[in-house]
């Protein structure tokens, strides 16, 4: 075991020390701070310009409305008596057909497109606020199809002109009907709490953030932390073999205490990127006021559930690095550790809408999708029942435990192999041996 130790902290140092690691460890907070910055200066350099478009009104009912919209909404973006501008203003103007046809008015309003006169042009026909007519089009015209501001804007301020036309001829109170129409808030709350003192606390308000977010970011960082450190594992291990590297350092240890010290070197690594991150992501939560939702006792799961991650995925890509020769025997055996290793970035979504289903609950019981799927449940309230937890720790450990050992017989025999790729059938013998 010392001598597995000694290997581990050699691989932990060499590791620490490369530019590789460096470069990986600076990334995750790099590009958190980055995303900060971009988002502060984007939010200070948004949108403002101002959007003129014309309007062809054929009903002569609907224009009216889009100009109060447009004066309605410049007002709410700011940018008088000193405030900041928030958005983009709107500057309709009304075109009328004049005698001229629908598609010669359509042409020399898309030139003046072109020509950055104005922004876009939009068609309401006439047949938009007759009640029966469903055929009805309304027509947006611009040169920017990507943009969604103004077109959002009008689909909305348009149709409810022209539902409000139809109400009006139908004889309805439009007025009444919105009064109707208001909608109760609808607030959701957790559960009051009787403390200690004998005092109640009342519920706090779900924050979707805190409910949703956070969790599903811890579990893409577990994840991003498994692939960073377990799978270069077997180009490690493939590197050694195929230089006779592996042949002089089984000179002096036994194949699992070899295969044993690299895995506890690479384990290592990942905790210690597993704990820069969860540090600069804690920065980043308190900045943005969630703080109090990363808890030492998530971290302390996070971590464990890592460990066990990084025994069981480590070790299979260990086993395959010693069994083949060839990189591309390599990646086809590669391919269904890494299905099952990607098995939870498949159902995670549906975990996180309903943590305590029967589904839920099974597949985090399945130790290779407990890391990940067990942290998620856990950050989700109310959380699995401890007996579900300790389950979970059991089944996992004993997983790990189980790859471990098989991982050690195959890279015993494999690792010094030379020439020929081992088949899957050969490595299950091995085991078996």
């Amino acid at each position: 075991m010392r001598k597995a130790v000694t290997i581990a902290w050699s691989e932990f140092s060499t590791a620490l020390t490369s530019k590789a690691f460096l470069i990986g460890i600076l990334l995750v907070p790099g590009i958190m701070t980055g995303t900060i910055f971009f988002q502060r200066t984007v939010g200070q350099r948004i949108d403002r310009e101002d959007r003129a478009f014309a309007v062809i009104d054929q009903t002569n009912q609907i224009y009216p409305v889009i100009s109060l919209a447009a004066e309605a909404w410049n007002a709410k973006q700011g940018g008088q008596d000193g405030q900041p501008q928030t958005g983009p203003r709107f500057r309709p103007s009304e075109v009328k057909l004049d005698g001229k046809s629908i598609e010669q008015v359509r042409l020399e309003l898309s030139e003046r497109v072109s020509r950055k006169e104005i922004f876009a042009f939009v068609e309401i026909p006439a047949a938009a606020t007759a009640a029966g007519d469903q055929k009805a089009t309304i027509r947006y015209h611009s040169d920017h199809p990507s943009y969604n501001t103004l077109p959002g804007w009008l689909d909305t301020v348009v149709n409810a002109g022209i539902a409000a036309q139809k109400l009006s001829a139908a004889g309805v109170d439009v007025s009444l009907l919105k009064a109707l129409q208001v909608k109760v808030p609808f607030d959701r709350l957790g559960l009051l709490q009787r403390q200690g003192d004998g005092q109640v606390r009342e519920a706090e308000v779900v924050d979707r953030v805190k409910t949703l977010a956070i969790p599903a970011v811890l579990m893409i960082m577990m994840f991003m932390v498994i692939m960073s450190s377990a799978s270069p594992l077997l180009n490690s291990v493939m590197e050694e073999k195929m230089t006779r590297i592996s042949e002089v350092l089984l000179g002096s240890v036994t194949p699992f205490e070899l295969m044993l010290g690299k895995l506890l070197g690479s384990l290592m690594v990942s905790v210690t990127l597993a704990l820069v991150y969860l540090a600069v992501g804690f920065i980043a939560a308190s900045y943005w006021g969630y703080g109090s939702a990363i808890s030492p006792m998530i971290v302390g799961w996070f971590i464990l559930y890592l460990m066990t991650a990084i025994l069981m995925f480590g070790a299979a890509f260990m086993a395959i690095g010693a069994a083949c020769t060839d990189l591309k025997d390599a990646q086809g055996m590669m391919t269904p550790v890494m299905m099952m290793f990607m098995l939870p970035m498949f159902v995670w979504t549906v975990v996180l809408q309903a943590p305590d289903s029967f589904f839920s609950t099974v597949i985090s019981l399945v130790p290779i999708c407990t890391p990940m799927l067990m942290l998620l449940r856990m950050t989700l309230q109310p959380g699995p029942p401890l007996w579900q937890v300790g389950l979970s720790i059991v089944l996992t450990v004993g997983t790990a435990m189980l790859f471990v050992w098989a991982a050690g017989k195959v890279f015993r025999t494999g690792i010094l192999m030379q020439g020929k790729s081992a088949t899957l059938g050969e490595m299950l013998r091995w085991v078996r041996a």
